[in-house]
């Protein structure tokens, strides 16, 4: 049986039908739905889209500010929750496989696979939160030179960029001791005081990939 629906302009959702299965019928389900995601989805999602991108590059740019750390969790979330929104009550109602239209069917099939959207309300924003802690120790992580192992790394480590980055990414102007350095420094003060945090997040992708 072939289903899929029909965009009504006084409902919020798409009505569900089972369709006569000629080729008419056929060409007015995909110009339905064509319409729906030019018309209704795409400017919705674009506008969530770009100001979720804004304010996670807020964030990239001041990794302590805690307001645009969480501003942009948020905006990630809203975005989710409409993302997923949109799956459940329009995109799941389209047989997109049927569609004669390969453009349109390659989006249809894209949208249908919500990625880490498909988590839960409480499981996404477990999801933002670990994510944003770990960006936080990875961008603002600092290491002592090693001529001074014994620095106040707060006011004279060395941060990763500018810094490690430019170390790391030159090893023939640095010496072996200096490169190991580094990057056993480097390792110790983000792998490890973020490791728990790792195996939450790989668990939480895990039901997320179970989900879609």
């Amino acid at each position: 049986i072939y289903t899929c629906g029909a965009w009504d302009s006084n409902s919020k959702s798409i009505q569900p039908f089972l369709p006569s299965g000629n080729s008419t019928h056929l060409n007015e389900i995909e110009t339905k739905a064509r319409q729906w995601l030019e018309n209704v989805y795409t400017p919705k999602y674009s506008e969530l889209s770009a100001d979720a991108i804004q304010k996670l590059w807020n964030y990239h740019i001041d990794l302590d500010n805690k307001n645009a750390a969480t501003a942009y969790r948020i905006a990630f979330q809203e975005l989710a929750r409409y993302t997923k929104d949109a799956w459940k009550n329009h995109i799941s109602k389209f047989d997109h496989k049927h569609f004669k239209c390969p453009e349109l069917k390659r989006r249809f099939h894209f949208l249908s696979i919500l990625g880490d959207s498909a988590l839960d309300e409480n499981k996404f924003a477990e999801f933002m939160n670990i994510t944003s802690y770990m960006n936080t120790v990875y961008g603002t992580a600092k290491v002592c030179p090693l001529t001074k192992r014994d620095c106040d790394v707060e006011t004279e480590g060395v941060p990763l960029i500018p810094g490690l980055a430019d170390i790391m990414s030159q090893p023939s102007k640095h010496s072996y001791e200096e490169l190991s350095y580094i990057w056993e420094g480097w390792r110790n003060t983000t792998g490890r005081v973020m490791r728990k945090n790792y195996e939450k997040y790989i668990s939480l992708c895990n039901d997320a990939a179970v989900a879609n």
